[in-house]
Parts: C-alpha cells; sequence; structure tokens
C-alpha cells in the first residue's frame, strides 16, 4: 500500500499524477472517501498523464459515466445515486471493463458487486480545510 498526505487541491492533483503513471491501459480503480475529500480533483491529475485536460474533468453523478478521448479512453463513473444495482447492469455495467481504457469509479463502495475481482482502490479522508490521506492499494 501507498500513502500520500496532500494540503492543497494542487498537491491532490500531483499525486493524482503519481497514480496514473502506474496504470495500464485496462486498469479500474476504484475510489472512495467522503463528500469534498478530493476524489474527482485526484481524478483531475490522474488523467493529465493520459493527455487529458482537467477541464473536461466533472464528477458524472447525473449521467453515471463520462468518457475522455486522449492517448487511451478513460471511462470516468459516479456510483454516489445508484439506488439500486440493476442501474448498473441496465446501462451495461460489464461490457466497460472490457473496453480498453482506464476506468476510474467515484463511490465504488455503493455497488462493490459490479467491479471487476483485479483493481486498484483508493480512498480518501479529509475533507475542507483538512489534509487529505490518499492510500492507494494495487492489484494482487
Amino acid at each position: 500500500m501507498h500513502s500520500w498526505t496532500s494540503s492543497s487541491a494542487e498537491e491532490t492533483r500531483s499525486i493524482g499524477k503519481a497514480i496514473g503513471e502506474k496504470l495500464n491501459t485496462g486498469s479500474v480503480v476504484a475510489l472512495t472517501g467522503d463528500l469534498g475529500s478530493g476524489k474527482t480533483t485526484l481524478i483531475n491529475g490522474l488523467v493529465s498523464v493520459f493527455g487529458i485536460q482537467g477541464s473536461q474533468v466533472s464528477s458524472p453523478t447525473f449521467s453515471i459515466v463520462n468518457a475522455y478521448e486522449g492517448q487511451v479512453p478513460v471511462y470516468h463513473f459516479d456510483f454516489y445515486r445508484i439506488d439500486d444495482v440493476r442501474e448498473l447492469w441496465d446501462i451495461g455495467i460489464e461490457e466497460y471493463w472490457l473496453l480498453p481504457g482506464i476506468k476510474l469509479i467515484e463511490w465504488a463502495e455503493k455497488c462493490p458487486e459490479v467491479l471487476p475481482a483485479v483493481h486498484y482502490r483508493i480512498h480518501l479522508t479529509g475533507t475542507g480545510d483538512e489534509p487529505r490521506t490518499i492510500s492507494l492499494s494495487e492489484p494482487g
């Protein structure tokens, strides 16, 4: 497990970039943490590794998934509003796992049963002005 401490949004983006450099096409990353802990900010830095501008990144709270085109495709999911796992089966979630590209899932703890067996896990703690602790567990 790797762990970092961040005291600013810029540091969180830099940590995201460091994590992005560890990923390969096909990687699935499950992100967990309280509302306001910095999941989307971390993703903003992570996708920059793949040539995606931070201005393109927004949390897909209502659409469930956003697709970003870069050097590799990135699929950004947000399970926050999911009340029933069938909503994910209805959008063909299992098909996304087979696509080339990186898959990033905010609020992954809401529907862990849909995640592939092999995936990275990132947990963020801290909200508001508090420093963030960002922990990465690699698959395996």
